[in-house]
């Protein structure tokens, strides 16, 4: 590509940094991959699954930090993360309950000199339902965005493409406005229309997105989904999801 810019004249053309992302997983239950786990304790897998996802993407993951269930704890980790970074990526703790650490932090402090703002959402689909966003104020003056995401697995990987790829994507200098007769789409992803083996429910004003495998020679249907599937188990995107 360089030399092809040189080819035709140009010396110098504008280019965008690859986009600084830091991971922080919330949860005092959370525990190393591969770390004895005692009861009341899981392995915190999202913190490997986003940094994948961020990289996959094409940006650089800083760091992968996690927090305990105090809001102050968890306001020192975002600040220290935010040092490094041009967008700061969550997950748990977005149900909005009384005791969630992203809830108590949001509560703590209001205005414009609030060193974080966040705000919760209700998105319409299935599953990845609570969302999160807002800003962290970091030492240098930046405000650097926040994307909260929710706990469960399939959440996060549901709740990533569909909505921090796309900010991703902006964030680096790319248009990821709809195309015209491409509803529903997402960015760099090809649209396909099959038949599913089986069926199953969505429910009424959601848009589901449900795991699928592929049982036919490529580009031919059927796409199947596995009997039994809940877009809530991890074990289904392990098993078989390559799409």
């Amino acid at each position: 590509a360089i030399s092809a810019l040189a080819s035709v004249g140009l010396g110098s053309v504008p280019v965008a940094a690859r986009v600084r992302v830091a991971v922080v997983s919330t949860g005092a239950e959370l525990r190393d991959p591969g770390q004895a786990l005692v009861p009341g304790t899981i392995p915190d897998s999202n913190g490997l699954l986003l940094a994948g996802l961020v990289s996959e993407h094409g940006a650089d993951c800083t760091s992968v930090a996690r927090s305990g269930d105090s809001a102050k704890e968890l306001g020192e980790v975002l600040r220290r993360a935010a040092a490094d970074a041009d967008l700061i990526v969550t997950s748990g703790g977005v149900s909005a309950g009384a005791f969630d650490p992203l809830t108590m932090l949001a509560q703590a402090r209001r205005g414009e000199d609030a060193p974080v703002r966040l705000d919760f959402v209700k998105v319409a689909m299935q599953p990845g339902k609570p969302q999160g966003h807002g800003w962290v104020q970091a030492d240098d003056g930046r405000r650097v965005p926040i994307i909260c995401l929710p706990g469960n697995p399939v959440s996060v990987l549901v709740s990533f493409t569909t909505i921090v790829a796309p900010a991703l994507a902006r964030l680096a200098g790319f248009d990821t406005d709809p195309v015209e007769g491409e509803d529903g789409a997402l960015p760099g992803r090809p649209r396909l229309t099959a038949r599913a083996a089986v069926a199953w429910r969505t429910p009424p004003g959601r848009r589901q997105h449900v795991p699928v495998r592929f049982t036919g020679p490529p580009p031919a249907p059927p796409w199947e989904t596995t009997p039994g599937i809940m877009p809530e188990a991890m074990s289904t995107i392990v098993r078989a999801c390559p799409g």
